[in-house]
């Protein structure tokens, strides 16, 4: 077997942690902290397990495929041209509330720090004119050259995790004991702490994009399939180990220097815990650059997400063209490609996300009810249902194979799992 080099190898894994920590973390704090520590360890280990499955068995469609291609296709050669629009459909609605998620984090986030440096006399989140303020400066900046943002977005992402680490460790000193062994009143509280904060866990650690491009290019390199599956579910599982690690640093870190108390009153504010913990702490360092290293990541995670949700429409577009229309590959892709569709999603996205702000639905319970079922589907029930139809796959059907469909069920039912234990206490 082939040898991948050591950089190679050390670039994907960290290209995978730098995918995965984005501005979802900054939400995880408020919710974990709730049932308390000990609970969010519980849920970390089995958020992380289900997450390290369903990306290993994510990579393994690609990895057997004769040709790497992008998820809608590969489900196609599967399942069909029913399954495969499906695919495209749930890759849209999961990017595009992954949109919905930052958006409103934004507009309370930056009205938050606005009112905290004097620049603004009352909070501007729940007006009409912010929010749209705030959606048409992120425009313009999604209409300057895709390659250029793209290139200032992976050179900000690893001083941002940087920052966020350097922040864990500056909280050391703030650390009380007393928060380390809180614990809810109840049991059934702290069990349904569990279940509430599974989603956000797999919200804030998802990396599966850039699986298919890794293939590719092991593919390239290894030209073994031997190979090819050895380190890509090896940059998997490194990749997962250290997004495990520092969640936890980073979350316990926060947890152990927050009052409960704050971030129960906080809970449903939409407010990142970088802009709470400025409240807490009288610190004029942590007061400026907390929260704006906090909307410098959702600006940065939601840019990333904006054009593989627009990807994703063309895609839904293309797919439509194809089947309606007479046209060739060609000229579908000059079609797709022309300023008037681009304008038109541009548009639909805009107003989608700008009545989203205004409605400024609660983010963790958001996430409860729309990620984490669109990620249930996409990850975990059509790879399980290739791995039951598809006779070549019968050999795997072990550990993996249920436990992806149990990992579905969970994403899927975790917020109402948790609000049925919190109203039988």
């Amino acid at each position: 077997m082939n040898k991948l080099p050591k950089s190679e190898q050390f670039a994907w894994t960290m290209g995978f942690v730098g995918t995965g920590i984005g501005a979802g973390i900054l939400f995880l704090p408020l919710q974990a902290g709730i049932g308390g520590i000990f609970c969010f360890l519980i849920s970390c280990l089995i958020a992380f397990t289900f997450s390290y499955i369903s990306h290993k068995v994510y990579a393994k469609l690609f990895i057997d495929s004769s040709k790497p291609k992008d998820y809608p296709q590969l489900v196609q050669n599967y399942l069909g041209n029913i399954f495969s629009l499906i695919t495209a459909v749930l890759f849209f609605l999961l990017t595009i509330s992954y949109l919905s998620i930052y958006v409103m984090g934004l507009n309370v986030g930056l009205s938050e720090y606005l009112l905290s440096l004097n620049v603004i006399p009352h909070p501007l989140d729940s007006t009409d004119w912010f929010p749209f303020l705030i959606i048409i400066a992120l425009t313009l900046i999604i209409s300057l050259n895709e390659k250029i943002i793209v290139k200032i977005m992976s050179l900000i992402t690893f001083p941002l995790i940087i920052l966020l680490l350097i922040l864990s460790f500056y909280l050391i000193p703030h650390w009380k004991l007393d928060y380390l062994f809180y614990m809810p009143p109840t049991g059934r509280q702290f069990f349904a702490g569990i279940f509430y904060n599974i989603p956000i866990l797999i919200f804030a650690g998802l990396f599966f994009p850039p699986v298919a491009s890794m293939v590719l290019s092991h593919r390239k390199t290894l030209r073994n399939k031997e190979g090819v599956q050895f380190y890509s579910y090896r940059a998997i599982k490194s990749a997962q180990i250290v997004l495990l690690g520092f969640s936890i640093f980073f979350t316990f870190s926060c947890l152990m220097s927050t009052p409960v108390h704050v971030l129960k009153d906080n809970l449903g504010s939409n407010l990142n815990i970088m802009a709470i913990l400025a409240k807490v702490y009288d610190s004029k360092e942590l007061s400026f650059f907390g929260p704006l290293i906090a909307i410098v990541a959702i600006v940065t995670s939601f840019l990333g997400y904006y054009f593989g949700t627009k990807e994703s429409a063309k895609n839904l577009i293309g797919f439509f063209m194809k089947r309606y229309k007479n046209i060739d590959e060609d000229e579908m892709s000059n079609v797709l490609d022309s300023k008037k569709i681009t304008f038109s999603i541009n548009i639909f996205l805009a107003l989608y996300l700008w009545t989203i702000a205004m409605l400024n639905f609660n983010i963790e319970i958001f996430i409860g009810l729309t990620s984490a079922p669109f990620t249930a589907l996409l990850l975990y029930i059509i790879p399980f249902i290739i791995f039951t139809v598809i006779y070549k796959y019968r050999r795997f059907r072990g550990f993996s194979y249920y436990m992806i469909i149990i990992g579905a069920f969970v994403l899927l039912l975790s917020v109402w799992i948790g609000d049925i234990i919190t109203y039988l206490g």
